[in-house]
């Protein structure tokens, strides 16, 4: 009798616990159908390595995003100038975690309103947004935020032909600029070892050297002279902090559309590992602009060793540099300009005028 019971217990138990297995499984099923792309959110972690190519159309606009040979993001419409990585990033990672929270209208004559229209329509267009990868291709028509949610999105899958609110919010831009990789150069001022500034006006040049013997040492000005002395070390940090997230505003690709002014700064910036980074400044407006290239100075690498990278890693950044570099001229987001034109008297003082 014991036996029996014991038996019907376990029976019960596993039928309880299939039962309890099958919900789970239709529960996860279930929220894996209310995502936006299952297939594209199975492999969220490595989607950006297998993506070859975003395409963004809206009636005659067209952005494509490729990645080249060597891996590297490129905007097509801004002759192949690197593209901006963790924007593009972001935008897969949105669109991993997308879920459908409301079935919209599927009639045509509803779309505009919801800014789903077909990329070409006159009225109410949305943005068609296409993915590729060796494998596969996604297409998605992206619309209007609902004007009475702080989060969500109106969007429609071509394919089906049928509309949705999701709850991701997608920012797609059809400016190409925004697009763009605006980061030129990050040199935090403790890694800089000297800094050579050179003032170019109509045929007379003057040069300033600012440099830091150790690497906790403070900047000095090489060959001050001997009834000179710095007003603060502040305005040395200043100007070292020049290259410290350097950024652009606009970048044009180089010709002769594009003239520069005679009266310039050359700047040069090296680290203690070697790196050297030069600068030609201009103003244009009250506009900073710039053309950079890029260098190793093995000598400074050797005499201080401190980088954790080798001489031919280095190399290799500075190539990947120089190439991109050579073809554009920056329009820089910081006044680069000015917090280099200085000179020898703005950053010091007579020692007498001082005690």
């Amino acid at each position: 009798m014991k036996s029996k019971t014991l038996i019907l217990i376990v029976l019960a138990t596993a039928i309880s616990a299939s039962v309890v297995f099958l919900l789970v499984r239709e529960q996860d099923s279930t929220q894996e159908q209310q995502k936006l792309f299952p297939n594209l959110a199975a492999d969220a972690v490595n989607i950006a390595n297998q993506m070859n190519e975003l395409r963004l159309s809206q009636g005659e606009q067209t952005l494509r995003i490729q990645k080249d040979d060597n891996g590297i993001w490129r905007v097509v419409e801004k002759d192949d100038f690197p593209a901006d990585v963790p924007k593009i990033r972001a935008l897969l990672r949105a669109l991993t975690e997308a879920e459908k929270i409301e079935e919209m209208s599927s009639r045509s004559e509803d779309f505009p309103k919801l800014g789903i229209a077909d990329a070409d329509a006159l009225d109410g267009a949305g943005i068609l947004l296409e993915m590729d990868t060796t494998d596969n291709r996604w297409q998605l028509i992206v619309g209007n935020f609902p004007a009475h949610l702080d989060q969500g999105q109106y969007i429609r899958l071509p394919v089906e032909n049928r509309s949705w609110l999701i709850n991701r919010r997608l920012e797609l831009d059809m400016t190409v600029d925004e697009w763009l990789d605006k980061y030129i150069i990050h040199m935090p001022p403790e890694s800089l070892h000297r800094i050579v500034i050179e003032k170019h006006d109509d045929e007379l040049v003057s040069t300033m050297t600012i440099v830091r013997r150790t690497k906790d040492g403070e900047f000095e000005i090489e060959n001050l002279p001997a009834d000179r002395e710095i007003k603060s070390p502040y305005a040395l940090q200043q100007i070292a902090a020049a290259v410290d997230y350097l950024q652009f505003k606009e970048v044009f690709p180089k010709d002769n559309s594009f003239l520069l002014p005679e009266t310039h700064i050359d700047a040069t910036f090296t680290t203690f590992d070697g790196f050297e980074l030069n600068m030609q400044s201009y103003q244009i407006d009250n506009e900073s602009y710039a053309i950079f290239s890029a260098g190793y100075q093995a000598d400074i690498a050797s005499q201080y060793d401190t980088s954790s990278e080798t001489e031919a890693e280095i190399q290799s950044d500075n190539e990947y540099l120089s190439e991109l570099y050579a073809n554009w001229y920056y329009k820089l987001l910081s006044p680069t300009y000015s917090s280099l034109d200085i000179k020898l008297d703005d950053l010091t003082t007579s020692k007498q005028e001082s005690q």
